[in-house]
């Protein structure tokens, strides 16, 4: 049986998620909306997060794709949408969504067997 089948993106989708809300929380806990610091913050947060996810040796097998988006809380609205087409026999994304008093956080990741 190859790898791409024995693995399943359900089975690690909680600890892709996990990391993506412990990296958010370091950097952007108790941080207020900032303009000039916003893209410093996607920035960081996703190659954080990427970082993480390569050097944990329990998501061998799986590349990842990550965005970010930081959105200040001020009345206006977004609409958003993602897609890739993928293997749903092994593949699959997730979007965390991460609040603060003052901004919202979306990340989206898609993890494909190599």
């Amino acid at each position: 049986m190859s790898l791409m089948f024995t693995m399943k993106f359900e089975n690690y989708k909680d600890e892709f998620e996990k990391i993506i809300n412990q990296v958010i929380d370091k950097h952007l806990t108790d941080q207020k909306y900032n303009y000039e610091k916003a893209q410093e913050w996607v920035n960081i947060i996703v190659k954080e997060a990427v970082t993480e996810i390569h050097e944990s040796k329990k998501f061998e097998g799986y590349k990842v794709m990550c965005s970010a988006i930081i959105l200040q809380k001020n009345g206006s609205y977004m609409h958003f949408s993602s897609k890739c087409i993928i293997n749903p026999m092994c593949d699959g994304y997730t979007m965390v969504k991460w609040e603060a008093e003052t901004f919202c956080v979306f990340f989206v990741l898609y993890a494909v067997i190599n």
